[in-house]
């Protein structure tokens, strides 16, 4: 199997994105809005709780922020789950399956190619709003490479999830409420709105083994707070999850497939 043509795949995704850079601007700068509501929200909660809350300043809280609404915007990658359940609707599929190229390793390239751009381009947005509201952070430049595994390790689960409730398809037609739901578990479980560290005691620990931690806390609490232990603990959950979502993902597939001729195909 040649990686050539999927590099390709990823490189023609990419300039695609890029083509409309509107569209990443405007995703970029809405998502800066939110880091700045969520700023005027903890301010009023720092100034009446203290300069530091179990081990977040305002500063790293707002670094935190950026980078768990980037990673999380990057993993949810919605024009995926789109893209698959309308081609299996539509009968589409029947014609890509035939093409040269692996099915599902062609959505990893498209998707890993846009996905990563969404991730880089709002998280420069959303780093100039916290520089200019609180000011830089100060990170260990050490920790960046790590950061950076995190964050590629989270696209690929991200990614893993889409795929599988895109396969969806297959039996449910309609997606889009599993979608949703997948989401919220990511705003909420995931550490995207609120530091997993700011839940009480038993939901911590229920959502730091369920995998939306992986796609976003963990590479934001990397970043603000790094420590290697943390590191290796939170990468092999990844692996373990991105394992987990890769049986069942692929599983779904080999037998969705078989079921092409019943859906137009």
């Amino acid at each position: 199997m040649s990686l050539a043509k999927y590099y390709e795949i990823t490189k023609v995704e990419v300039l695609n994105t890029l083509a409309y850079p509107y569209n990443l601007f405007g995703r970029g700068l809405f998502i800066a809005l939110i880091i700045f509501i969520f700023f005027n929200l903890w301010s009023v909660i720092y100034r009446e709780g203290g300069s530091g809350i179990l081990g977040f300043s305002l500063v790293t809280l707002i670094w935190y922020l950026a980078m768990s609404e980037s990673a999380a915007n990057g993993s949810m990658s919605t024009d995926l789950v789109r893209k698959i359940s309308e081609g299996i609707q539509t009968g589409d599929i029947a014609y890509t399956l035939n093409r040269p190229y692996n099915f599902m390793i062609y959505q990893f390239a498209y998707s890993m190619g846009t996905n990563t751009l969404v991730t880089v381009v709002v998280f420069a947005f959303t780093g100039i709003a916290s520089y200019l509201l609180v000011g830089p952070l100060q990170i260990n430049m050490i920790a960046v490479p790590f950061v950076i595994i995190s964050i590629v390790l989270a696209l690929v689960l991200g990614f893993l999830m889409n795929f599988a409730i895109g396969i969806l398809a297959f039996w449910f037609e309609e997606v889009r409420s599993v979608r949703w739901i997948n989401e919220k578990f990511i705003f909420v479980l995931g550490g995207m709105l609120v530091p997993i560290n700011l839940f009480p005691g038993v939901l911590r620990q229920i959502a730091l083994l369920l995998p939306f931690s992986y796609m976003s806390y963990a590479p934001a609490y990397l970043m603000v707070n790094f420590s290697l232990p943390f590191f290796i603990q939170s990468v092999l959950m990844q692996l373990m999850w991105i394992a987990v979502y890769a049986v069942v993902a692929y599983g779904m597939y080999r037998k969705g497939i078989k079921r092409v001729s019943t859906n137009g195909g």
